[in-house]
């Protein structure tokens, strides 16, 4: 069975996918509608799924064969579903697309598509709403047009999609750390994805991603996630941003650095200060990275980190992530090197320079170097 059609017990159902392309034209709505000389009727462009196709690349592709525009989808609509003149029964897929802009990397993105003949489309109009709705041959259609027109009216229309992705198949973590020559940071830092599946799922991601006007594209610095992005960033000729902050390892970490940062024996009592996270990295003072050693390294120059030390760059605090996962051998334990790492690198972002200690056998103040803490 391909996947243009499914199964619905001894009944095929036929898939489809199309859009509803608007613009606004000054004060009014208009919609892009075709003409099928076959069967006499004006219509939403749609066309059947090729097999092993997407129903998101379906309709950015049959809206490109049947108008010549590239779309960029935006809000899913309504799916229609009826029976067509063999019995059968027909699923569309549709989306509310706008046209795409001409410096779009997406298009570039995108394979090549045949134009429709003129014996399957030979009439492609922009029409306002109430003329649209007058030329619409099928109910379902006009409904559709309905809701389209309900979002507009509601401010809902004109958006932007944030697609999130999970890295493709990856090799296992039993298989990729044997013999056991990797740390866990390393290991998990740059098991690949499989030859075969997952590389298959990362290249069969990039036209999904092109759908919907993928423009930018940030990644975990892991080596899964940036294979599984790869595909998409070549065809687009986007250079892909690695963000530390978005590994697992450091989203486990959020919780841990906000209580050591607000804890009363620190800053906030040193320095009448508190701290919270933020989603906008827009309204962020600074950006707490914890960074594999060659990230943090990348992060800190022109500071010289050795792949071993952490550092406040500007605006960025970075921690060495084997330092942060296994502490350092002048901390008893792990917990208490965070507390000192976090406060003392935050602590050069408040402003605060090197300390040095005040005499043998006395505590090292929080920001003493970490070397030096065996003068203390």
């Amino acid at each position: 069975m391909s996947s243009s059609s499914k199964r619905n017990g001894s009944r095929e159902t036929e898939r489809a996918a199309g859009a509803f392309v608007w613009r606004e034209n000054g004060k009014h709505l208009e919609v892009l509608l075709v003409h099928r000389p076959r069967y006499d009727d004006w219509s939403i462009p749609k066309g059947k799924v090729d097999p092993c196709e997407s129903v998101r690349t379906c309709a950015v592709r049959e809206v490109a064969e049947e108008t010549g525009v590239q779309i960029i989808l935006g809000q899913p609509l309504s799916r229609v579903r009826y029976t067509i003149g063999s019995g059968a029964r027909k699923e569309v897929h549709y989306w509310a697309a706008r046209v795409a802009p001409d410096s779009s990397a997406a298009v570039a993105a995108r394979a090549a598509v045949t134009p429709a003949s003129a014996k399957e489309i030979d009439a492609v109009e922009w029409l306002r709403v109430g003329q649209a709705r007058k030329r619409l041959t099928y109910s379902y259609d006009r409904n559709l047009l309905g809701e389209l027109v309900d979002l507009w009216e509601d401010g809902k229309l004109d958006t932007w999609t944030l697609v999130l992705v999970r890295h493709a198949r990856a090799v296992k973590r039993s298989v990729w750390n044997r013999p056991k020559k990797r740390t866990a940071e390393q290991d998990e830092a740059t098991r690949p994805l499989t030859g075969d599946h997952g590389r298959a799922r990362a290249r069969a991601l990039a036209p999904i991603l092109a759908a919907y006007g993928v423009g930018r594209a940030i990644s975990s610095p892991w080596k899964r996630c940036c294979d599984t992005m790869a595909p998409y960033c070549r065809a687009a000729g986007l250079d892909l941003e690695l963000e530390p902050a978005i590994t697992e390892h450091a989203a486990a970490a959020a919780p841990i650095v906000e209580r050591i940062l607000n804890d009363e024996r620190g800053w906030p009592t040193a320095q009448n200060t508190s701290f919270e996270p933020v989603a906008d990295p827009a309204a962020a003072d600074f950006t707490f990275n914890i960074a594999t050693p060659p990230s943090a390294d990348a992060l800190c120059a022109p500071l010289d980190t050795s792949g071993m030390w952490s550092c406040r760059n500007a605006t960025n605090v970075v921690i060495n992530s084997d330092r942060w996962n296994w502490g350092a051998i002048t901390h008893p334990d792990v917990d208490s090197y965070r507390t000192y790492v976090t406060n003392h690198e935050v602590g050069h972002f408040l402003g605060h320079e090197h300390e040095f200690c005040a005499g043998a056998g006395l505590k090292a103040p929080l920001m003493a170097q970490q070397r030096r803490w065996r003068q203390c």
